[in-house]
């Protein structure tokens, strides 16, 4: 994918276990992209069970987790790509989407657990 990645995990009967997407966002479109995501992923499994958000007014939430029937469980994170100077909204940053029917690992960072 340009600007980024997607892999699907499946079974032995083709049953997708786990989807991970992650892409980059523009400067300045962090807030417009998160919301449509997080939007997106809302429609599907209603509020986030967690949400967390970074210090400062004009930074967007980083971290939200959702839990869905049947034991889906789904993670949005928002980073920057630079992690060696305090976060920008006039870089680069990174969308990760990760969904799992099962345990997810990176609900832990956002509070699912």
């Amino acid at each position: 994918m340009p600007d980024g990645y997607q892999a699907i995990v499946l079974d032995a009967d083709s049953v997708v276990l786990e989807a991970h997407r992650a892409w980059v966002v523009q400067p300045h479109m962090q807030q417009a992209t998160w919301d449509r995501e997080a939007g997106h992923i809302a429609r599907l499994f209603g509020k986030p069970v967690h949400s967390i958000a970074r210090q400062g007014p004009s930074l967007p939430p980083y971290c939200a987790a959702w839990r869905g029937p049947d034991s889906v469980e789904v993670t949005l994170r928002l980073q920057p790509i630079n992690d060696l100077a305090p976060p920008r909204i006039d870089q680069e940053w990174q969308l990760h989407r990760d969904a799992r029917h099962g345990p997810l690992p990176d609900v832990v960072a956002c509070g699912l657990r």
